[in-house]
């Protein structure tokens, strides 16, 4: 009798059942966690392959800068070249690396599963259909994209280059522009003070190049990246690497070196912003927002890039040893603008320059 009440007891089957979900509920932790983390190691390797053979790519024919680039992006990615392999195909003028490595596990170890093999593969070619100048924007040391909104400088503008303007130009007051001055509808210049000798217009169209996928891959790769609005300050910030920020960016204090800061919102100059280094050359380029320069005595080495914002430029005694490039630009205030060949060498890797020739490159399968 016993027994068979001990059968027919219902005790201690919600700890059986319990262990039964238990077991489940590890096996599909493992799947969500894991599986996520399989996911974005790959698509990390992936976007290191990407960038490393598009950089490395540029430098085809020749194997070994090649083969050294590729070297550098791995390895800034947190990879080693053990995890990948180059190869070099089509006479040299194709590169392509497959990378493999383990991706350890979590919940999975509780199956028995410590780790799996991730692997990509990505190639790049050089582009013998693209030119290998710099966008023709890029040549002018003071350059107006809009089709719509004028160019207008009111007095204390002085430009060492070439000025353009997609709509209409004007100057008011005292200026001077050493170059070419180039509009498309009208160009009219207001008083004997005003000395912009050579004059062009009607002038071609020219559109303004969108880089900054490539930016954002490269700082994905090997360089920096922001997932938010961030301020940069202090003295001496070295740009060496390309910098992305996924909004908006404040700028104030020193900055070093040769590179491109690319921010999806607008950008901010707070105060005194220099860069002390007279080789230095910095790209500051909003994606889709404005760049606003505010206080005086700022001295900026590089080009100032906004291809679908306005640039202003507030306050006295602003000199950019560079270019000014937007799609519409406002100088209040006194602007000193100095462009020389060596400003475009903060163009990042895939556009040309004369100070950088190297060829273009695009991904293949």
């Amino acid at each position: 009798m016993k027994i068979r009440r001990v059968l027919k007891s219902n005790r201690g089957s919600s700890l059986i059942l319990y262990c039964l979900l238990l077991s489940a509920l590890c096996g599909f932790s493992a799947l969500a966690v894991d599986c996520g983390v399989i996911i974005i190691e790959k698509a990390k390797m992936q976007n290191c392959a990407d960038s490393a053979v598009l950089a490395g790519a540029q430098e085809l024919p020749d194997l070994n800068k090649t083969a050294e680039i590729i070297e550098e992006y791995v390895i800034k990615n947190g990879y080693t070249m053990d995890d990948f392999t180059i190869t070099f195909e089509n006479d040299n003028n194709v590169v392509r690396v497959k990378a493999n490595k383990q991706v350890d596990l979590y919940f999975a170890r509780i199956l028995g599963i410590d780790s799996v093999n991730n692997s990509v593969e990505a190639g790049a070619e050089r582009d013998l259909d693209r030119p290998g100048s710099v966008p023709a924007c890029f040549d002018y040391a003071l350059f107006s994209g809009s089709n719509t909104s004028p160019l207008t400088l009111n007095g204390g503008t002085n430009v060492e280059g070439n000025s353009h303007t997609n709509a209409m130009f004007t100057a008011n007051g005292t200026n001077t522009i050493t170059g070419v001055c180039e509009a498309i509808t009208r160009l009219k210049v207001n008083g004997a003070s005003n000395d912009i000798q050579n004059q062009l217009c009607p002038a071609d169209f020219i559109p303004m190049p969108d880089f900054s996928d490539m930016i954002k891959n490269q700082a994905l790769a090997g360089g920096t990246y922001f997932n938010s609005s961030t301020t940069l300050s202090g003295n001496h910030v070295s740009i060496d690497s390309p910098i992305y920020v996924n909004g908006n960016l404040t700028l104030s204090g020193t900055f070093s070196g040769k590179g491109c800061i690319v921010a999806s919102g607008s950008i901010t100059f707070n105060g005194n912003v220099d860069y002390n280094v007279a080789s230095d050359s910095i790209c500051i380029y909003s994606r889709d927002g404005n760049i606003t320069i505010n206080g005086g005595c700022n001295e900026l080495y590089g080009i100032v890039y906004a291809p679908n914002g306005r640039i202003v430029f507030n306050g006295t005694n602003q000199i950019v040893h560079g270019r000014v490039i937007g799609n519409v630009v406002t100088l209040n205030g006194g602007t000193d603008i100095r462009s020389n060949p060596n400003d475009v060498i903060s163009l990042p890797s895939g556009i040309e320059s004369p100070a950088r020739p190297k060829s273009n490159s695009k991904l293949v399968k």
